[in-house]
């Protein structure tokens, strides 16, 4: 039962936060993250997690290394935690963490929010060819499915 009225109160202070109770500063961050959403010129793979979270949170943030070691250089990688910054929760509605969330013109176009397996986040960023715009695509290459150091 104690765990119960804990789980609730941190829920219930995720929720204060988030809606604005505290405006100052969140809001702020809001404002610049949506900001640096739509100035960006290359897509960004947006990576939600938790302090609590643990072994999933771990597998994901490897393999997000992995891809940022390889295509660094063609997408953007921003980790977010949601208790650092409890905006992100209301904004795009996360319910679970692990949340990987692709945006490409300030927009979301991809969403992976459960179901990970080792190479779900290379799937995610590949399944769409995201890298690539409509004149760009006839002259590159496809990316190779499977990146240097991820097994």
């Amino acid at each position: 039962m104690e765990k119960r009225v804990l789980y609730g109160l941190v829920v219930m202070l995720m929720y204060l936060v988030s809606s604005g109770f505290c405006q100052g500063e969140v809001q702020s961050e809001e404002v610049k993250w949506e900001r640096f959403l739509m100035d960006a010129q290359q897509p960004i793979l947006l990576t939600l997690t938790s302090s609590l979270c643990g072994v999933p949170c771990d597998v994901v943030e490897e393999q997000v290394t992995q891809l940022g070691k390889t295509y660094g250089d063609r997408i953007i990688f921003y980790k977010a935690d949601i208790l650092e910054k409890p905006f992100f929760t209301r904004l795009y509605k996360v319910v679970n963490v692990p949340t990987l969330i692709v945006f490409k013109g300030g927009k979301e176009i991809k969403r992976l929010e459960s179901g990970f397996y080792w190479g779900a986040v290379h799937d995610l960023l590949f399944s769409e060819n995201i890298f690539y715009t409509a004149e760009s695509e006839s002259e590159s290459p496809s990316p190779s499915p499977s990146p240097t150091g991820l097994k």
